[in-house]
């Protein structure tokens, strides 16, 4: 998150406030959030197509993660995160698979 905001012109410490690292905290761990119940659902192995038809109310990383995606390669900035959580909503990747993925890749300064 704090990469693709430097790389857009973003002061690095407004992710560590409210805006940024508060807004995570909440997404994650709130049971009222939509986008850790769309997690939930998927991390159990349900499809996205198989449920967004019936879900009430938007939950916005359905569709801001393809659009994030989208301008880091554009870009060129590395978002593995990004990358497989597009992968998992867009091309059916198993999240565990995602997960692995990203626990394989090479450790480097973040």
């Amino acid at each position: 998150m704090t990469r693709y905001g430097v790389a857009c012109g973003a002061e690095a410490s407004t992710f560590n406030g409210l805006a940024g690292l508060g807004d995570l905290i909440a997404t994650c761990t709130s049971a009222h959030s939509r986008n850790r119940k769309v997690g939930e659902r998927l991390g159990k192995g349900e499809k996205l197509a198989q449920f967004l038809p019936g879900m009430s109310q938007v939950a916005e990383g359905i569709f801001t993660a393809p659009s994030i995606r989208e301008q880091a390669v554009r870009r060129n900035i590395d978002l593995p995160i990004i990358e497989q959580v597009y992968q998992v909503l867009q091309h059916g990747k198993s999240p565990k698979t995602a997960v692995q993925d990203l626990m394989n890749r090479a450790p480097r300064k973040e």
